[in-house]
């Protein structure tokens, strides 16, 4: 976990399984799954909130669980299409500019299937 935490003005409110930020600035890739929690509700995505460094590519990783799910960004950078149910669906994009980006599922929005990307400046 992250010592100082982003200011992330609200975006983790209702989110359950939200409990700070997991660092992976060390990483290349990350995978972030999407459909976690109890099967039945799985309406969540796995770590909720990464940090990385500049040039880092995270995959959203369906895991089948939950009822259909995309990753859309609150800002419009990027968006994995109509929400599909599936386990083996994948979804990269490669995070080049310092901020803060959050993203939700569509469907599970409101449930709170809400994430972000802390792109942490350079060193």
């Amino acid at each position: 976990m992250l010592d100082d935490e982003p200011a992330y003005r609200g975006w983790f409110d209702g989110v359950d399984n939200y409990e700070g930020t997991v660092d992976r600035r060390d990483a290349d890739e990350v995978e972030v799954s999407v459909g976690v929690g109890p099967e039945a509700a799985a309406h969540y995505f796995g770590p909720p909130a990464v940090a990385v460094t500049a040039g880092t590519e995270v995959q959203w990783a369906w895991t089948g669980h939950g009822g259909q799910h995309n990753v859309v960004a609150e800002d419009g950078d990027f968006d994995s299409g109509d929400p599909v149910r599936s386990d083996g669906l994948s979804f990269p994009f490669t995070f080049d500019a310092p901020a803060i980006y959050g993203y939700y599922c569509a469907t599970h929005r409101q449930e709170g299937m809400r994430g972000a990307v802390f792109v942490a400046p350079g060193e």
